[in-house]
């Protein structure tokens, strides 16, 4: 993660992974990982479709970003089916959705507005809809990562595959969160970045 939603995501990440050491077996704790999610609030969809409605330009970050889309179901079956998936591997795995390649939104704006029986282009009143490129905002990333490990493995469903991230002992994260909880009792900005910095790889405020 390079911005401070993405660092603050890892780091529940890690503490629930962690929190499996503690367990005792009595109670399992996985992680899934999304990627965008069509028609959810802060999806492009609901947006793309927005501004072919009325009339205005379609708003692309960049010709070349790419992203991960998965529907509402998908999501929702993710959840459902982990649960049942971590029954029967380790607990404390990352569990994604096979979502295919990664689709460039420019292209998703393209295909939405031909299925409005418009053309891309400048000239409104010959049915054309103009797509402008506004640039990365700050912390964006170009293309999605959705883990940091290469160890991957199967499942029992074959759309859904495991990733094994390294572990931290649970101690050694309550330690690091009862650091930040004085922090953030402090209302210390400068020292909550600094944390992320230190304990949530990648992530650095000057991507901010």
């Amino acid at each position: 993660p390079i911005n401070l939603y993405g660092a603050t995501k890892l780091a529940s990440d890690k503490l629930l992974i962690a929190a499996n050491n503690m367990a005792g077996g009595h109670c399992r704790f996985s992680v899934v990982r999304y990627g965008n999610v069509v028609g959810s609030r802060g999806s492009v969809v609901p947006l793309f479709n927005k501004q072919i409605r009325d009339g205005d330009p379609i708003t692309v970050t960049h010709p070349e970003v790419t992203r991960y889309l998965m529907t509402i179901p998908d999501a929702v079956k993710l959840i459902l089916e982990t649960s049942i998936i971590s029954k029967v591997n380790k607990s404390g795995l990352i569990y994604l959705l096979d979502m295919g390649k990664p689709i460039k939104i420019v292209d998703l704006a393209k295909k939405m507005i031909n299925l409005y029986g418009l053309t891309v282009g400048t000239n409104t009143n010959a049915g054309q809809v103009e797509i402008k490129f506004i640039g990365l905002r700050p912390g964006e990333k170009l293309h999605e990562e959705l883990y940091l490990s290469n160890k991957t493995g199967k499942t029992i469903n074959n759309k859904i595959f495991l990733v094994d991230e390294d572990k931290q002992e649970f101690n050694e994260i309550e330690n690091k969160l009862n650091q930040l909880k004085k922090i953030i009792h402090d209302n210390n900005y400068k020292l909550a970045i600094q944390y992320l910095e230190e304990n949530v790889e990648g992530y650095s405020k000057s991507n901010l």
